[in-house]
């Protein structure tokens, strides 16, 4: 049980961390920076970054998602 909650807690992070580039990278309306690093990202893990996402900012980041991921997204 403890591995699987260090492997949690360190996904989580990272999470956060992307998070918070993203948030970063909104700022800086680096769109081009921002469509890289999501086409960079897995399906899954995108879904859980939208959950941490201000509402307001995901209707850009669909839009830059790659369409792969946006199906995916829709499903989810």
């Amino acid at each position: 049980k403890g591995s699987i909650a260090v492997k949690r807690t360190d996904k989580m992070e990272q999470i956060q961390e992307v998070v918070e580039l993203i948030c970063k990278l909104l700022l800086d309306k680096n769109y081009r920076g921002l469509k890289e690093l999501l086409t960079e990202i897995e399906p899954v893990d995108i879904a859980r970054i939208f959950d941490d996402i201000p509402s307001a900012n995901l209707p850009v980041l669909y839009r830059l998602l790659p369409k792969r991921h946006r199906v995916h997204r829709l499903l989810l």
